[in-house]
């Protein structure tokens, strides 16, 4: 149950991020600075993205059904 929490919260996050970096690019809503999740060259967004993503696919690897 708490992994399910996890996961869902990182996939909401990975998605908030891309809807921002859109509508930004669209000019629905002002500049944010926020940045598309594995294409917008940055560091420690980038190194932060890559872990939650790694820690998505180990959860999916032994999530119990």
């Amino acid at each position: 149950r708490f992994m399910t929490g996890v996961a869902t919260g990182i996939t909401t996050q990975i998605a908030i991020q891309s809807i921002m970096n859109i509508a930004v690019n669209t000019n629905t809503i002002p500049v944010t600075g926020v940045s598309l999740p594995l294409i917008s060259y940055g560091g420690s967004s980038l190194l932060f993205l890559m872990a939650s993503v790694g820690l998505l696919l180990n959860i999916s690897r032994y999530k119990k059904e």
